[in-house]
């Protein structure tokens, strides 16, 4: 919603919500009349409520201010159900864990003389997480007799106050070289206070088709996202504020590109490359008991971790016969992680390095009202801890999996075609109405979900790809 409070005063007001579920259930019944069930639910959250401010004071000084909340909540439940005869087991777990953010920002930019502009800014972001709650009940019936037991476990709330200031001029030094140096001064309040400088340059070089870029900068993350999950689709994550063992995560990044333009501007190409690197990371140093994670945070987690990421990225987009609009990407990326005790010591690939992605979508206009659309996509799988094989129960130890590497393994790659009828109507006052018709994956592909061990009583180990 929008409102104009006066000329070059407006506010806007805006809502979103989303709710994504993911159901998996497997069952199987043996000859014998044994009957076992497998069911994982998740349930994945988020709303953003905004008002924006917008205020043109004078004729070069422009102020915006923002005010916001997110809410980001996750309900995982998983069931594993045994039945035989007049005996039956029934395992239970409902995990739950939230993120609520509170966010205010101030801009105010200043037109200086010579087209230099000089912009300001104040922000602060409020969170308040809640690691997760977990509820674990337990059945077993035989005849008429039940026995039940339910346990609850309940972990500490963190809060942390993310406030920063920064200022930057933009502006061309000659006719052809344009800078934008600029200073951002990062805290972060917790258990332990932080004070970071985050130093950031860009500048480009415009020819008369091509324009050459080069980008550096510093910057600071007082959340580390722990990220646990075989699922492709719906990964667990929990964020955890730093303290004096979590130190802010930093990145050091450079990218330097190129953009052309061809046939009298109606096509534009982009070529950049970038590298980036990264200290105090955090990380997972072993596999954890099913929620546990979340409970027991600081059992599984190392810190101090180094990492490096570089590739290529490719985009494209053009007008062909004053119909046709085609929009294209490509990327390659390799993107690494060390820790002193996981892996040996040794660099191993990031879980969600996706080494190639490409995407082509195309629009045409049919008629006035009419819009034809396409969309490809293609996403190489990310990483997987593949183990070498599996250990039977015995007399002398539990079973376990015996691994070799972390993320040895590519999972299968992600693909898809969707197609889109767009039809518009003018309305007065330069409004449009439009509906929106889709088909989603058009040639049906099975993409990954999740991937999990299917141990089936055989004697070789198999992993479902579901």
């Amino acid at each position: 919603a929008n409102y104009e409070m006066s000329p070059g005063s407006k506010l806007e007001l805006s809502y979103f919500y989303a709710q994504d579920q993911l159901r998996f259930s497997d069952i199987s019944n043996s000859s014998t009349g044994e009957r076992t069930q497998d069911q994982e639910n998740q349930d994945i959250g988020n709303s953003v409520l905004s008002l924006r401010y917008f205020n043109a004071i004078k004729n070069n000084y422009f102020l915006t201010a923002y005010v916001g909340y997110t809410y980001n909540e996750g309900r995982f439940r998983n069931i594993n159900e045994f039945s035989y005869e007049n005996f039956s087991e029934n395992s239970q777990q409902d995990f739950s864990a939230h993120l609520r953010d509170l966010y205010s920002r101030i801009n105010l930019d200043i037109l200086l003389s010579n087209n230099w502009q000089w912009k300001n800014g104040i922000e602060s972001l409020y969170h308040t997480i809640n690691p997760g709650n977990l509820t674990e009940i337990e059945r077993s019936q035989s005849m008429d007799f039940l026995n039940e037991t339910i346990n609850t476990t309940n972990s500490s709330s963190f809060r942390l106050l993310e406030s920063s200031v920064y200022t930057a001029l933009e502006g061309y030094v000659g006719s052809r070289i344009k800078i934008h140096p600029g200073l951002r001064v990062s805290t972060g309040f917790s258990s332990r206070s932080f004070v970071r400088l985050e130093p950031r340059f860009s500048a480009q070089y415009e020819l008369s088709a091509t324009t050459l870029k080069f980008n550096a900068g510093s910057f600071n993350q007082y959340l580390h996202p722990i990220v646990y999950s075989n699922s492709e689709v719906q990964p667990m994550v929990v964020w955890l504020p730093s303290n004096h063992k979590r130190l802010p995560q930093h990145s050091d990044q450079i990218s330097v590109g190129a953009s052309r333009s061809f046939l009298n501007n109606q096509f534009l190409l982009n070529l950049e490359g970038y590298y980036k690197r990264y200290k105090n990371l955090s990380g997972i140093s072993n596999v954890s008991d099913d929620f546990d994670l979340f409970i027991n945070t600081e059992e599984y987690l190392v810190y101090g971790g180094t990492g490096r990421s570089y590739g290529i990225e490719l985009s494209g987009e053009g007008y062909f016969f004053h119909k046709l609009k085609v929009e294209m990407y490509y990327n390659w990326m390799r993107s690494l992680r060390r820790f002193d005790s996981i892996n040996n010591g040794q660099e191993y690939p990031f879980k969600f390095q996706r080494e190639h992605t490409f995407g082509l979508s195309a629009f045409y206009q049919l008629t006035d009202r009419w819009q034809l659309s396409g969309n490809f996509v293609f996403n190489k799988g990310h990483r997987y801890t593949y183990p070498l094989g599996y250990v039977d129960n015995s007399l002398l130890a539990d079973n376990y999996f015996i691994f070799n590497a972390k993320n040895n393994v590519n999972l299968p790659a992600y693909h898809r075609v969707d197609l889109g009828f767009i039809w518009n109507k003018e309305l007065k006052d330069d409004h449009i109405f439009g509906v929106k018709f889709g088909i989603y994956n058009l040639y049906g592909r099975r993409n990954l979900v999740s991937v999990f061990p299917d141990l089936g009583g055989g004697e070789e180990l198999e992993f479902n790809v579901k």
